[in-house]
């Protein structure tokens, strides 16, 4: 048995029209598909309350004059010795305020007075001891008072930080020997109704 012979003849322009409409068609119907979004769009809030913190930190907690002889001053506003140095670690502005837990000088100059006195120091590339009240020297009270030593500190990280100065008179009937007392710095919160 023989089998039949087939013979193709292939028309090239025929094949070249049929490649080149299903290149076209794909293509326009890719890019309307592409073009066409299957979801609609929405919008979302998001909303998040931030705690307010207040929080001063001491970067120089210690303050030490050496000898002093009677009736001599010395202060820290030449940095020998170094003054306190108090940073705003929290996220609102705060008014500082400080007391001393003992008299400096006891009984031969009880507390407050001018023999041991404070006052807001500029760190160098900061101010933030900008009114007379706080840049003058003042007698460091005993109990808690609302004389503000610091008004609004910032916690912005430039301007968070302020030096304290303190002011030493020795008086003329003090007895011989060391001499001390600790302070106390509360930061108070002065967002006003940010925080309440």
């Amino acid at each position: 048995m023989k089998l039949p012979n087939f013979e193709f003849n292939i028309n090239y322009e025929l094949l070249a029209v049929v490649l080149v409409s299903a290149v076209t068609f794909a293509s326009i119907f890719n890019a309307v598909i592409l073009n066409t979004s299957p979801a609609g769009f929405a919008t979302g809030t998001v909303y998040v309350n931030v705690s307010c913190t207040t929080s001063i930190i001491m970067l120089n907690n210690n303050v030490s004059f050496g000898t002093i002889d009677r009736d001599t001053s010395n202060d820290t506003t030449d940095n020998i010795p170094l003054p306190f140095r108090i940073r705003n670690d929290g996220n609102v502005a705060v008014n500082i305020t400080l007391t001393a837990n003992s008299s400096l000088f006891s009984n031969e100059a009880p507390s407050p007075n001018i023999y041991f006195q404070a006052a807001c120091g500029n760190v160098t590339e900061e101010r933030n001891c900008s009114t007379a009240e706080t840049n003058a020297w003042s007698n460091i009270p005993l109990t808690p008072t609302t004389i503000l030593k610091v008004v609004n500190l910032s916690f912005t990280n430039t301007v968070d930080e302020i030096e304290i100065d303190i002011n030493v008179t020795v008086p003329n009937n003090v007895s011989a020997g060391g001499k001390s007392a600790t302070l106390t710095f509360t930061g108070i919160d002065n967002s006003g109704t940010i925080c309440p």
